[in-house]
């Protein structure tokens, strides 16, 4: 016989004790069992979190290292590139100055042999001619002088030439060669021709020009 029932009935405070104490001892006594599947699958899951994560960072430095290097050699190139850009530039406008240079010089050397040929041949010019070739000619005795027959004719006629008489006084002859040009002369000596001609003056003009 359970002699507690009156007892509870009539004290409740009794009662909410007793289900107090007995309610904690039974829910203490039906506590759930530990799943250890689930602990294992946090554990492996948070393992997880942490390799990715770890993965995830190292992957991110070796993609910026990588970049860094394809930008370095990017860089690289690009200068390469222009350099040799630089260069074929520069051998282009060299090239090109050349040509200027050799088309400017052929229009000067044409427009002093224009100037020249387009100069009267006087008496005087003659004599010029005559006296710049001999003394170009002193340091080897003089044999003969050479003018073109037209020149030879002006000189001859001319009153009081100072070059003919130079030459008459010194035994030199006087002579004509078609192959002289007008206003210029061939000097001969025992070493050897002295060319006064106004094409071999330009021809030298020319020569000058190109070592310049």
């Amino acid at each position: 016989m359970n002699m507690t029932a009156p007892i509870l009935k009539e004290h409740p405070l009794l009662r909410d004790i007793r289900l107090s104490v007995f309610g904690t001892h039974r829910e203490e006594r039906h506590a759930p069992p530990v799943d250890f599947e689930d602990q294992k699958r946090r554990i492996e899951h948070e393992a997880y979190k942490r390799g990715l994560a770890a993965a995830t960072s190292a992957c991110e430095d070796r993609v910026a290292r990588v970049r860094e290097e394809l930008e370095q050699r990017h860089r690289d190139e690009v200068a390469l590139l222009l350099e040799r850009m630089a260069q074929t530039v520069s051998a282009r406008v060299n090239d090109h100055l050349g040509q200027l240079e050799k088309g400017l010089l052929q229009l000067t050397v044409e427009a002093v042999s224009k100037i020249v040929g387009g100069l009267p041949v006087t008496v005087d010019s003659i004599e010029t001619s005559l006296r710049e070739t001999l003394g170009s000619a002193l340091s080897a005795p003089v044999v003969r002088v050479l003018l073109n027959p037209e020149d030879l004719r002006m000189l001859e006629s001319a009153s009081g030439s100072s070059s003919r008489s130079f030459c008459i006084e010194r035994g030199i002859r006087l002579e004509a060669d078609p192959s002289v040009d007008r206003g210029g002369c061939l000097v001969e000596t025992q070493s050897g021709m002295v060319d006064g001609r106004r094409s071999s003056r330009i021809e030298s003009f020319r020569k000058a020009l190109e070592v310049a």
